[in-house]
């Protein structure tokens, strides 16, 4: 397979130092972390990056979670004990603790992310982990002072969630329950209401929403092959086994869980071989899940055709490839 050939956009060094798997990575084309006592933001596009850093209150527990709108105005973050947003001068704009963890807690991590449109916050707290009901729970916060505008029980256990943005106000989240699977949701507000859907799915962990809002990408939980599901019904429009994508031993590749929409046709899948460790990242054709190129990289896609990559020194470079994938739409 072709290892396809990128043009370097922009580079950003201000990440230098900072651990990958501290880096939070946004539908917004934007890369934030948290420093030892600020919030740092990148955001690429098709002209010069553009990059902030907002000072931090005090904290009393780790941050496990953070949001920037893109014009760097206002920050959401939570930890385990509480949620809080920040404007751009660190200024505390509201404050809210959650209910007191019970007596035999496991490790658990919340998940927020502001709406489309950055007027309400969506929240995801791991309550039955934390030991404080029987059941997690989602909320819908008012983003100017963090009041509930509305609240849904969902039947897991969770100790984490991922949550995505979609296009038209939705947003769609799993809830990882470790070795009992992953739970997938859509949650939209209806009025005054919070509706959770439930696409009944114990093995597939979210990846990616397309940048149109008509598809979406899983991977199954067991690693062995990728999903690709019409938006909102979450049909199936095509599955890639990790075996499909094996150069050798098809018994002895996975699928990583790392990945997304290049473009609105065009996804990147990441398989290992699980006998020499080697990763390959994978361009597929959404459509016809026949594979057109392969990148040099794990990418952080942007799905306007770029992506980032990060080297050993931290810094943050954004490519294109150097010739189109004979896609109309690239």
């Amino acid at each position: 397979m072709e290892l396809l050939g990128a043009r370097l956009l922009a580079q950003v060094d201000i990440a230098a130092g900072i651990p990958e798997n501290a880096l939070s990575w946004s539908d917004r084309r934007m890369v934030s972390w948290v420093g030892d006592d600020s919030l740092c933001s990148v955001q690429f596009g098709q002209s010069r990056p553009r990059h902030a850093a907002i000072p931090l209150p005090v904290f009393g527990s780790k941050v496990e979670c953070i949001d920037v709108l893109p014009d760097f105005s206002r920050a959401v973050l939570a930890t385990s004990t509480e949620i809080v947003e920040v404007d751009a001068d660190g200024t505390v704009r509201w404050r809210t603790d959650f209910p007191r963890r019970g007596p035999a807690p496991w490790w658990s991590y919340p998940a927020c992310v502001y709406g489309a449109d950055g007027r309400d916050v969506w929240l995801y707290r791991p309550d039955v982990a934390a030991d404080r009901a029987e059941e997690d729970k989602v909320f819908l916060l008012d983003a100017a002072d963090g009041s509930i505008l509305a609240e849904r029980a969902i039947p897991t256990a969770g100790h984490g969630a991922r949550m995505l943005r979609h296009p038209d106000g939705s947003v769609l989240f799993d809830v990882g329950e470790g070795q009992d699977g992953v739970a997938v949701y859509r949650g939209r507000r209806d009025g005054g209401e919070l509706t959770v859907h439930d696409y009944g799915w114990a093995d597939r962990c979210l990846l990616s929403v397309s940048p149109s809002g008509g598809s979406f990408m899983t991977v199954d939980h067991g690693q062995s092959d990728v999903g690709f599901h019409s938006y909102p019904d979450g049909e199936t429009i095509t599955t890639v086994t990790a075996a499909d994508l094996a150069e050798e031993d098809p018994e002895d590749v996975y699928a990583d869980w790392i990945g997304g929409y290049l473009d609105a046709d065009t996804a990147v899948v990441t398989v290992t071989d699980g006998e020499s460790d080697a990763t390959r990242f994978l361009m597929l054709d959404v459509t016809t899940a026949s594979v057109v190129g392969t990148l040099a990289e794990r990418p952080y896609l942007l799905g306007d055709g770029t992506w980032v990559t990060r080297d050993e020194l931290g810094i943050l470079s954004q490519w294109g490839l150097n010739r189109p994938l004979g896609n109309p739409r690239l």
